[in-house]
């Protein structure tokens, strides 16, 4: 580069500081995400329904994500991801897509995990957990991904399965996980939100207690888990999700009203992180364990999962309106029935939705 601009750009202190964050943010890959600024942003005002991997109905895990296209009315497929994977964690976080854990196609737990840009539409791995883990809770606070709880062991098989109590962060920077506090007790299947940066993780499942009613808050500051106000009910395979001021906590698998071991749980539960109390939620129109679920627009969205009761796994997604306080399953069925998936609300380039399959 040569001329007046090219000298300009070398003596202007604003163009030098933008330049060095340019390549600052090119050069330092994993630190991308805690990198972010205006920018950085995807110029777009697209946030779309994603969901990601799932197990279909005959236990196989899926290797594509895909998207709702609300223009088309259809299920469009976003990214085939790099390796088939269920029952794993997927958060969002600096604009991108984390995909981490779970279980791969011969049912074995995993640790590795991937990182979605969907702007260069491209995947980056990143390092491994310290341990395998799937069935846990991936959350996100302050730039960290938190990896919390889970299991070990081949999902076919429950008595080689090892219920976990460690959880784990990673540091985007540094591409690296450590351990945190542990939680009290092992915990399988949990469900979690972040509220006002603070973590929330409520039941699941261990051996031999059965389904949980915990609800447990974790100080990311002070690295401590801290007991809550019990759930009205024992439940896990759950979805939780925030709405301004309140937690929703949905669905999933618990003991029936005769003492049954596992039925489905139409109850949702609304915890009140100020007050630390429950008040009492729409039920849902089915049961649905083992679920994707996101927030989008101030609507809550529950996407396929599984009925005990059935035995068998939905194509249905089950959409809560905060503002008319109901349920409805709308008609954008998801394309097969699945569980185990993941599920995410996120800001994709709006010429995707022109360059997009159809699933």
């Amino acid at each position: 580069m040569a001329g007046p601009s090219a000298e300009f750009m070398r003596t202007d202190p604003k163009c030098m500081a933008l330049l060095k964050e340019a390549a600052d943010y090119q050069r330092l890959k994993f630190a991308q995400p805690v990198l972010v600024s205006p920018r950085t942003h995807i110029r777009s005002e697209c946030n779309s329904l994603v969901t990601i991997g799932g197990a279909h109905a005959d236990g196989r895990p899926s290797d594509v994500a895909t998207f709702y296209d609300y223009k088309m009315k259809k299920w469009r497929t976003l990214v085939n991801l790099e390796v088939p994977v269920k029952h794993h964690g997927v958060a969002v976080m600096g604009g991108f897509v984390w995909v981490v854990g779970g279980m791969n196609r011969n049912s074995e737990t995993i640790a590795t995990g991937y990182r979605y840009d969907p702007w260069r539409h491209e995947w980056v791995q990143i390092s491994q957990m310290n341990e395998p883990r799937a069935c846990y809770h991936l959350a996100v606070i302050h730039d960290r991904l938190y990896a919390i709880a889970g299991r070990q062991g081949e999902n076919t098989n429950t008595t080689s399965i090892t219920i976990l109590r460690t959880a784990e962060k990673y540091i985007a920077e540094d591409n690296r996980w450590e351990y945190i506090a542990e939680l009290p007790n092992r915990t399988d299947c949990p469900a979690g939100a972040v509220h006002v940066g603070t973590l929330y993780i409520s039941g699941g499942f261990d051996q031999p207690a059965g389904f949980l009613p915990h609800m447990r808050s974790y100080d990311a500051k002070l690295d401590l888990w801290q007991d809550r106000k019990p759930m009205p009910s024992s439940r896990g395979f759950h979805s939780m999700a925030v709405i301004k001021n309140k937690i929703y906590i949905i669905g999933g698998h618990g003991m029936d009203d005769r003492g049954g071991y596992d039925t489905d749980l139409l109850d949702v539960d609304i915890y009140l992180p100020g007050t630390d109390t429950y008040e009492k939620g729409r039920p849902m129109l089915r049961g649905q364990g083992c679920s994707g679920c996101t927030v989008l627009e101030g609507v809550i969205y529950v996407v396929g999962g599984g009925s005990r009761i059935s035995g068998q796994p939905t194509n249905v997604i089950s959409v809560f309106n905060s503002l008319k306080e109901v349920w409805e399953e709308v008609v954008m069925e998801f394309m097969e029935p699945m569980y185990g998936t993941g599920c995410c609300s996120v800001l994709l380039p709006a010429d995707m939705m022109t360059e997009a399959e159809d699933v």
